[in-house]
């Protein structure tokens, strides 16, 4: 009996993901209106672009970016 209670200690501590790991299946739609000097490709790019951000949303993940940059003198 206590060899099968550390066996299974061992998998939660080895594999927590296991035991918690949930699926959500997200489905978004992104748009973008396109200006005059763009091309097909840019607009399509930008559109995926905001789809994606969309579905992290609704994931409810939140992605920011931070950049320093520091005076290489």
């Amino acid at each position: 009996m206590r060899y099968i209670f550390a066996v299974i200690i061992a998998l939660f501590l080895f594999f927590p993901s296991l035991g918690f790991a949930q699926t959500k299946e997200i489905i978004s739609e992104g748009t973008y209106n396109m200006g005059d000097g763009e091309t097909p490709g840019v607009a399509e790019s930008r559109a995926l672009l905001q789809a994606k951000r969309i579905a992290l949303e609704q994931a409810g993940t939140y992605v920011e970016s931070y950049t320093k940059v520091e005076n290489r003198n």
